[in-house]
């Protein structure tokens, strides 16, 4: 079983939290990695962004409810894209002037169902990875990206009535646009250029069963009431005599 963790543990994504830009009023993280939604990675400061190649990822059969709002490039988010771009070579261009009256433009997309991740989380595919996650007091999931992506896919994405993610290939997610119900467009994430993100926080509470839980997502440092960030301290003495 430890050599089963270990190799999950290998394959956690290192956050780089050394620069920040803002995006709809709060502080994100900038990145260079593709990085993506539902990826996990912890807090540690470590120069290993430009080479790290494997990341751990929750994976759900289930599509799940996003959030997408529109953004105007300052020259602050085009320089962390730029930089992002570089790396991705994802071939999307961005041309930005600061004398424009209209700005180009970027999208944030942030999951919309937390309830849907948690869930997903009990499901049996991941069930290692949350025993991981267990021992991990510092681990974090991404919950928001914000991303560049061609006019047509902009736009596609903007007049979508509703916008998913969900499973495509293997451990991956693509984006899947609504009208009326019907599928529009899909969207990889590999078409886009991913230069910034937000991660939140794993909350515990051991259930009636004496089973750890993951029951809540925060973006914070603290945890609600009863649940708490450090795994060990949600579960209970079992007494045994009460049983």
């Amino acid at each position: 079983m430890y050599k089963k963790l270990f190799f999950i543990g290998g394959l956690m994504l290192v956050f780089h939290n050394c620069k920040t830009i803002v995006v709809d009023s709060k502080n994100s993280t900038q990145t260079q990695r593709a990085v993506s939604l539902l990826h996990i990675g912890n807090q540690e400061d470590l120069l290993l962004e430009s080479n790290y190649k494997n990341t751990a990822i929750v994976t759900t059969t289930k599509p799940i409810k996003v959030l997408v709002t529109s953004n105007s490039f300052t020259k602050q988010s085009y320089k962390a894209y730029f930089k992002a771009n570089t790396l991705q070579n994802r071939g999307v261009t961005i041309k930005y002037d600061d004398s424009l009256e209209k700005k180009p433009t970027y999208l944030s997309i942030t999951i919309a169902n937390k309830v849907a991740v948690l869930d997903a989380f009990k499901e049996k595919q991941n069930h290692s990875l949350k025993e991981y996650l267990s021992l991990q007091n510092d681990a974090r999931l991404i919950t928001s990206i914000s991303l560049a992506v061609d006019k047509f896919r902009l736009n596609k994405i903007n007049q979508a009535e509703e916008v998913f993610i969900t499973p495509f290939g293997l451990k991956s997610y693509a984006l899947e646009l609504y009208s009326e119900g019907k599928l529009d467009e899909r969207v990889l994430f590999t078409e886009t250029v991913i230069f910034a993100y937000n991660a939140s926080g794993i909350c515990w509470k051991e259930n009636k069963k004496y089973q750890l839980e993951i029951v809540d997502l925060v973006d914070g440092s603290g945890c609600p009431s009863k649940t708490y960030k450090n795994a060990n301290r949600a579960q209970k003495k079992i007494n045994y005599f009460k049983l």
